[in-house]
């Protein structure tokens, strides 16, 4: 329907959003100009008088989740047209250019360390204990400012010694360190593998001591993500880094 955005009736527009460690960072669309939409002619008629005489005006409605349609709502959007076959595959066209999307930036934020290009390329670099909000944070710089950012998950094996891992030396002058309360991560582990030894508060309490003193030992500026949200911690961070930032959009 034009009145919620499209230029005319033909113009449809498939929506979803980017959703990253259970935080919504962004959301991608897909449009497309329907040849036929049930019109009083096929197509957009010039004698046309009024609204109803465009064919079909359609609200925004959820049509899928979790990458599945609704093959019945969809299906009924097609038979409000001359040519339903048509209408149906388009559709799916759409939603299935919007899927590829989504998870092409989901795979830009795997492992973003060990897959970089070149370490001048990346603007910050964020670290931090496993759901401490690295990946939602370099998600949203990306988006939203156009900066590469890298993220590096601290492990058991990086609180061998009080030494850097060998794999961030090249990023020295750009290392963030993300904190979080261990309450507060227990809840989040608990949500992904709960009863797991991996979501056990006192797990939480040992990780989260780690990390904050390897950032005090290595003088690394750092951010606590307790309680807020995506958009606040990158604020944060740019204001802490100083990182230029062009605002995207």
């Amino acid at each position: 329907d034009p009145i919620y955005g499209a230029t005319h009736t033909p113009d449809q527009i498939a929506f979803m959003p980017v959703i990253v460690d259970g935080v919504l960072v962004s959301w991608v669309s897909a449009v497309a100009h329907q040849a036929e939409v049930g019109a009083m002619e096929p197509g957009l008629s010039a004698l046309a008088s009024n609204a109803w005489s465009d064919g079909v005006r359609l609200l925004p409605q959820k049509i899928g989740t979790n990458f599945e349609l609704r093959e019945d709502l969809v299906q009924s959007i097609g038979n409000m047209t001359r040519v339903p076959d048509e209408q149906i595959l388009d559709i799916k066209a759409r939603v299935a250019a919007c899927t590829r999307m989504v998870r092409r930036i989901k795979e830009l934020t795997e492992d973003s360390v060990r897959r970089s290009l070149s370490a001048r390329f990346v603007a910050a670099l964020m670290m931090g204990v496993s759901r401490s909000g690295k990946t939602p944070t370099c998600v949203y710089l990306a988006m939203h400012f156009g900066l590469y950012c890298a993220n590096y998950p601290l492990t058991d094996d990086d609180f061998l010694d009080d030494g850097l891992p060998p794999v961030l030396h090249p990023y020295r002058d750009r290392l963030f360190g993300l904190t979080i309360d261990p309450r507060r991560l227990h809840e989040i582990r608990e949500k992904r593998r709960s009863g797991s030894a991996y979501a056990k508060l006192a797990q939480c309490q040992l990780e989260v001591r780690r990390a904050e003193g390897l950032y005090r030992h290595h003088r690394i500026a750092t951010s606590d993500t307790s309680g807020i949200s995506v958009e606040e911690i990158a604020t944060t961070v740019l204001q802490q880094s100083g990182i230029r930032r062009e605002l995207l959009g």
